[in-house]
């Protein structure tokens, strides 16, 4: 026996294909909306530096548990990424506008799609639970993660070939420029 049948939803099998695709997005968006809340719900402003961790599993005898809690170090490593890119971008552009070019166009063009490609991909996924009313948890910021992470080493490893380079001018400047 079915758990649902055409004949008790009354479901309009006329409907077009978008029709239809429409409805099952809006029911979808809506069928959590009344949840309420829970002691382990977390605000997505929360998220990007773990302000609550989401237990798995507690044990009520001895206080076991499982939770998920990720790396603090690259969780806050990599939000800070979300904040260097914008800063160092700007920086960019707005040298590049006085005609000063710090790197090379091939560098700043990697650098330049590499980070708004992941820096919009971890936006995408984040932004919209802002928009839910219902209960979220930890959990939810998962899929947002990977964007973060990937956008941390964009970040570092422009900023290891830039110190790279410095320290490798200052030497020169320090050591052979003193000696001619």
């Amino acid at each position: 026996m079915e758990k649902y049948s055409l004949e008790e939803e009354k479901v309009d099998t006329e409907m077009l294909f978008w029709e239809k695709l429409i409805e099952l997005q809006y029911h979808m968006v809506t069928a959590h909306g009344n949840l309420g809340s829970h002691q382990f719900g977390a605000v997505p402003q929360s998220w990007p530096l773990i302000g609550k961790t989401l237990p798995y599993w507690l044990d009520e005898k001895n206080n076991a548990q499982v939770t998920l809690i990720g790396n603090p170090l690259l969780w806050w490593f990599g939000s800070a990424s979300l904040g260097v890119f914008p800063a160092v971008s700007a920086f960019y552009l707005l040298r590049r506008k006085r005609m000063v070019f710090d790197i090379p166009q091939a560098d700043f063009m990697l650098w330049w799609t590499g980070g708004v490609l992941l820096g919009v991909g971890w936006l995408l996924h984040y932004a919209p639970y802002f928009l839910l009313s219902r209960v979220l948890f930890l959990h939810h910021y998962l899929p947002a993660l990977p964007f973060k992470f990937m956008l941390m080493a964009v970040v570092m490893e422009h900023l290891l070939t830039w110190s790279r380079q410095v320290l490798n001018r200052r030497w020169v400047w320090l050591h052979v420029v003193p000696c001619c």
